[in-house]
């Protein structure tokens, strides 16, 4: 069973990317945090204008970038966004949003940890 921290950050893959350089580690976090709350503004607005096809892209994006350095948590609220944008369920993505913005805040915290 998987810890509440490997959910957020999967520690491993994030090593194996790295090569265990911490510094580059909190580069790529740092810069990941960064990008993933960009997208969830793009979300948000794209959401409100009732966009489903850029709603998907941008979510799809945005949990690609997530699963590639271990953020599975953040990479699945991002895929959540993106399976209700493809059935134009907008009010679904709205709760899915605030769950991204969730687990940005906790992947936040545990890169402070790397």
């Amino acid at each position: 069973m998987l810890t509440e921290a490997a959910v957020v950050l999967d520690r491993e893959e994030l090593r194996k990317l790295t090569l265990d350089d911490r510094q580059l580690m909190s580069e790529i976090l740092s810069a990941l945090i960064d990008d993933a709350t960009h997208h969830a503004a793009m979300l948000e607005a794209a959401v409100k204008n009732g966009d489903s096809q850029r709603t998907a892209r941008v979510a799809r994006h945005a949990a690609r970038a997530c699963a590639n350095v271990g953020a599975d948590a953040a990479a699945e609220a991002f895929r959540a966004v993106e399976r209700h944008a493809g059935t134009r369920e907008f009010e679904a993505c709205r709760s899915s949003i605030a769950a991204v913005r969730a687990g940005i805040e906790r992947l936040r915290e545990e890169a402070s940890r790397v």
